[in-house]
């Protein structure tokens, strides 16, 4: 018998553990969970006959299964496609880390295959390629539209520089001007002094 088949007939035999007196309080009764009771006079914490069972170390699971996943193999985090060499095909499974990108995601699976390692993560691995390869073509072609739509708005924000215009004389102003003489500067000689009575 496999170890996984083996702890799943020992869980079918363990019961389900619930805290004492739920279904009286409405707070307690829709959260079933385990809780342990700490009561002076309580029969559960007593292990008395008739009353629910606690929560004990021989409901554990058999030694073989703990630790495997439900295939049957030894789950291993892989961070790089580094790490997957060190992976064994036929006792271990790879375990992406949720830490990881798409791309590196990528690249981790198409390793995989190469090695004939099977990833415990993902389920259909060539789908999710499919899947992915879309995807960053999609974003790819988004961020290439944002892109002109900023440059334009650039363009419209930017005022053009005015051009200063020379204007240009015609030639008949420019002969006119020529034929002008030039002014002579004329020196300014200085008044003369009055005289003063003695």
């Amino acid at each position: 018998m496999k170890p996984t088949e083996l702890r799943r007939k020992v869980k079918k035999k363990i019961p389900k553990f619930l805290r004492q007196d739920y279904p009286q309080r409405m707070k307690l009764h829709s959260k079933k969970r385990w809780a342990a009771a700490k009561g002076n006079f309580s029969k559960v914490r007593r292990k008395m006959d008739g009353k629910r069972s606690p929560v004990l170390v021989g409901f554990r699971g058999p030694r073989i299964a703990r630790g495997l996943h439900a295939n049957g193999l030894i789950p291993i985090m892989v961070n790089n496609v580094k790490d997957l060499l060190l992976i064994k095909s036929k006792e271990q499974g790879a375990m992406i880390s949720a830490k990881v990108g798409n791309r590196t995601k990528i690249e981790i699976i198409k390793a995989a295959e190469k090695n004939k390692i099977k990833i415990l993560n993902v389920r259909k691995p060539e789908e999710y390629l499919k899947k992915t390869d879309e995807s960053m073509k999609e974003r790819k072609i988004k961020r290439q539209e944002k892109l002109k739509k900023k440059e334009e708005l650039r363009k419209l924000k930017e005022k053009p520089k005015k051009e200063k215009k020379i204007e240009e004389t015609p030639q008949e102003e420019k002969e006119i001007i020529d034929v002008v003489p030039e002014k002579k500067e004329i020196k300014k000689t200085p008044a003369p002094k009055k005289k003063t009575k003695e």
